[in-house]
């Protein structure tokens, strides 16, 4: 009888061939983890986001229904420019003076003039050239949500015109 090749008869494994094998599932393992922290670094991030641009989508509401109550009071003496922001004491909301964090987040509002162009009554900004008229029934609310770990906030802004003249 013949016998076969040495390199047919050897059985098992070589220790070259378990180290390849173990690099390569260190190596897929490693990627896998760092995959799984790549997600939820940035889905944690853009819980913050989405969070805050609910607070500031809840700010324009407030607004608006402050705005409902009460013109006159809630909204015409604010000054255009200065920051105010919200607050809910006892079922009511006020819009105060003093910063009012909520958990990370510091929303504020900043009220804003509203001028209308004198041929067409369009919307126009204050440094328009064009001839046109401070809307005294009209303002431009800017609500912005400050948070850790955001280059800049994120906002809405809306106007609130007084609708109901009151």
């Amino acid at each position: 009888m013949k016998s076969s090749p040495p390199y047919l008869r050897t059985k098992g494994i070589s220790l070259v061939e378990i180290v390849v094998a173990s690099a390569i599932v260190v190596a897929i393992s490693l990627a896998a983890i760092s995959a799984v922290r790549l997600y939820a670094k940035f889905g944690f991030s853009n819980l913050k986001k989405v969070q805050a641009v609910y607070l500031a989508e809840e700010g324009l509401e407030v607004m608006r229904h402050l705005r409902d109550q009460s013109w006159a009071g809630n909204i015409a003496g604010l000054s255009a420019g200065a920051p105010y922001y919200l607050r809910l004491s006892g079922g009511v909301w006020q819009i105060i003076a003093t910063e009012e964090l909520i958990g990370e987040f510091r929303r504020t509002v900043v009220m804003e003039n509203v001028y209308r162009r004198n041929s067409d009554k369009n919307i126009v900004a204050q440094s328009s050239p064009e001839p046109k008229t401070l809307d005294a029934g009209t303002k431009k609310a800017v609500i912005s949500v400050y948070f850790s770990g955001s280059g800049s906030p994120l906002g809405l802004q809306g106007y609130i015109a007084n609708l109901w003249n009151n």
